[in-house]
């Protein structure tokens, strides 16, 4: 590296550092403003990717990852995603904010947390890929090795739920018609010979989507679909355009506990198309 792009890398890192910085002091405020005022989301969806100690940003550790479970069981009724149809419902209520943990891509690393997961009693939803081998790594950003079917049947005979993730995690914005048939109907159905179980609530990769795409997630079978969308999740929410709370390494735990602010949700929803997306959500 020349001592140009060594400063350039260098001033990158100073960069991301103050946006960093000035993302948990408008959070915490945020966050602050909304416990005087009494505000709470009543369910949030969290949405995780990897449990590992490299530096991939959808990544975060093992031990990151205990303390932030340990603050959400202590705030929140942790439930299995299939409840939250009762939730929309109205035919179940909770003694106080629900919570549901979700995990995309189903990468093999996730096994690190098996054990502490079940013994919390935790039922998370694990978002599988269809064809791994024919994945779209660049669209991943990453070459992490996935689980293999023992591991998911092990998961599920824990608690877990299944999930459809698509069948190659493609962008979604660039599919034809045929495509679309195959990333949502045929990759439940591969899901389904593979596991010998139905998948009824599909994530969009990326969280992207159109109403072309929806509609065919519908006409699959699914009744949930999970976003990556900014907003509180109410009774009039569409249920095939749930939003998440995505949690990555650049989240200290300090910073974890304000990402369920109404008000933080909605300062990501006003700012994520701008330039600053990269460092807010």
């Amino acid at each position: 590296m020349g001592h140009c792009q060594e400063l350039e890398t260098i001033k990158g890192k100073r960069m991301t550092q103050v946006y960093l910085t000035i993302r948990q002091k408008l959070y915490s405020f945020l966050a602050q403003f909304d416990h005087i005022t009494g505000r709470k989301a009543p369910l949030i969806i969290l949405c995780y990717h990897s449990i590992s100690s490299d530096s991939w940003r959808y990544g975060i550790t093992k031990e990151a990852f205990k303390k932030q479970m340990a603050y959400i069981e202590e705030h929140f009724a942790v439930i299995p995603l299939s409840e939250v149809t009762h939730f929309l419902d109205g035919s179940a209520t909770f003694h106080k904010p629900a919570a549901v943990i979700t995990f995309d891509d189903g990468y093999s690393d996730i096994l690190e947390i098996r054990d502490y997961v079940r013994q919390h009693h935790i039922q998370p939803t694990l978002f599988l890929i269809g064809n791994t081998e024919k994945v779209c790594s660049d669209e991943l950003q990453t070459h992490r090795s996935f689980l293999t079917k023992n591991d998911v049947l092990n998961l599920v005979s824990d608690g877990w739920e299944i999930g459809c993730h698509s069948m190659t995690h493609p962008d979604f914005h660039t599919l034809s018609e045929s495509q679309i048939q195959y990333e949502i109907h045929d990759a439940a159905q591969l899901i389904r010979t593979q596991l010998g179980i139905v998948p009824n609530t599909f994530t969009y990769p990326k969280g992207r989507y159109t109403q072309t795409i929806v509609s065919a997630v519908k006409s699959a079978g699914f009744v949930l679909g999970l976003t990556m969308d900014d907003s509180v999740i109410g009774k009039n929410s569409n249920p095939l355009l749930l939003p998440r709370i995505g949690v990555d390494r650049t989240h200290s735990l300090e910073e974890f506990k304000t990402l369920f602010s109404p008000s933080c949700i909605r300062l990501r929803h006003l700012i994520k198309s701008s330039f600053l997306s990269r460092f807010i959500v």
